[in-house]
Parts: C-alpha cells; sequence; structure tokens
C-alpha cells in the first residue's frame, strides 16, 4: 500500500517544498544590485565623422536627393571647411542643380585644398569638359 501512494507522497512532498520557497520574509529584503557609473560617451573622431557624412552625402546624390546631400555637406564643412572631398561633393551637387558658377568655386576649393586628389581633378576637368572649357580641362 504504500508503494502504491509513493508517487503521491513524492509530488506532494515537492509542492510543500516549492510553495515554500515562495515565502517572503518582510525583515530580509533581496539585495539591490548597484553598478558602477558608466564612462560618458565620447564622440567619434572627427575623421570619421566626416566620412560619414560625405559617405550619406554621396549616396544622396547618387539617389537625386539634393536637399538632404546638401544637408550632410553643411555638417561636413562643419567639421572641415578645407577637407577636399567635401567640396569635390558640393561641387558635383551644384553641377547636378544647373548651378555652374557655384560648381566651379567648390571644385577649384578642393583643388586648392589637395591638388594631388585625382577624384578631385578629374571631376573638375569633367565639369570644365561640359562647360566647353576644353583647354581647360586639359590642364
Amino acid at each position: 500500500m504504500v508503494i502504491e501512494r509513493l508517487p503521491a507522497l513524492i509530488a506532494a512532498s515537492a509542492l510543500a517544498l516549492l510553495l515554500g520557497g515562495c515565502a517572503s520574509n518582510d525583515a530580509d529584503p533581496e539585495p539591490v544590485v548597484t553598478l558602477p557609473p558608466s564612462a560618458p560617451l565620447q564622440p567619434a573622431p572627427i575623421e570619421e565623422r566626416i566620412k560619414a557624412q560625405l559617405d550619406l552625402a554621396e549616396g544622396y546624390i547618387a539617389i537625386g536627393d539634393a536637399s538632404r546631400a546638401r544637408t550632410a555637406l553643411d555638417r561636413a564643412l562643419e567639421l572641415d571647411s578645407r577637407n577636399s572631398t567635401t567640396h569635390d561633393l558640393f561641387g558635383r551637387l551644384d553641377q547636378m542643380q544647373g548651378d555652374a558658377e557655384l560648381a566651379e568655386r567648390h571644385f577649384r576649393m578642393a583643388v586648392r585644398s589637395d591638388s594631388g586628389d585625382a577624384r578631385v581633378r578629374n571631376d573638375y576637368g569633367v565639369f570644365l569638359y561640359q562647360q566647353g572649357r576644353y583647354a581647360d580641362a586639359v590642364e
């Protein structure tokens, strides 16, 4: 008979143990875990921030979203007003929008900032060629 009731006794004992563990004692509260203060967030280095803005601008130019491209380029310009790639992309954007005078100004600034940058020189040359200024484009 005891063997027949053994599964019921085991189940009852397990239930009693489980329910007994649920009892709380207000005199002994759970310990509060405190985390050490974290270091303040540091902004990314300027070079990385400029590159991120230029990547955005280039993507927006590629899809023809001039407004967002200009916003990203303005941010890049705020970080470094002499960055040749920023001025090159401004030149391409202004060229795309039909403002040849402003485009040329930006292309010249880009070349002045980094005369050895082949992409800058090529973009400026393409611009000059499209303006019919073939001799200037060859230089």
